[in-house]
């Protein structure tokens, strides 16, 4: 992804990844966010934008948090390099109805790529986007792909995606 690694990790054994952050919201996702990209381990498949601030009913954090992402891509001179997706503008309705955006599905695209790696998706604020890819795979009768979501106790709020083909760990 950078231009400038330190070394090269072969690619068979680099890790995919997704990341969806609320990178507007607090200090420390830019640090993540910086850190993701600059691993040489990590394939970042995209970074999508989080909306913040269910409680508090606030408009437009899904694009602050868009707009924070392109910032810190273009200040770290890899813009053309990464990535960077609109997530979910609200949180779920309720427990049965997705919230449509292009970084949803995108997770269900990335999950149905015949790649033999795992794809880890991970949380930096609100779950919305892999809610509603999962709402998705269950509505949509699609047999091609069911995934299983493993939570890793460990790591909080970080998902791996599997197709039929694959068993989880």
């Amino acid at each position: 992804m950078l231009r400038k690694r330190p070394f090269e990790f072969p690619g068979e054994k680099a890790i995919r990844v997704i990341c969806d952050t609320d990178a507007y919201n607090e200090c420390d996702d830019q640090f993540c966010i910086a850190h993701l990209w600059m691993t040489p381990r990590f394939d970042v498949k995209a970074m999508i934008a989080a909306q913040y601030g269910h409680v508090m009913n606030v408009q437009g954090t899904e694009q602050q948090s868009y707009d924070e992402l392109v910032n810190l891509a273009t200040l770290m001179d890899i813009r053309d390099e990464v990535n960077i997706l609109h997530g979910g503008v609200t949180a779920l309705p309720d427990e049965n109805t997705p919230v449509d955006s292009e970084g949803a599905r995108f997770i269900i695209e990335e999950a149905m790529k015949d790649d033999p790696r795992p794809l880890f998706v991970c949380f930096l604020g609100a779950t919305t986007d892999i809610a509603s890819a999962y709402l998705y795979i269950l509505h949509s009768g699609l047999r091609s792909v069911r995934p299983f979501l493993y939570q890793n106790t460990k790591m909080h709020r970080a998902y791996l995606l599997y197709s039929p083909d694959k068993e989880p760990p």
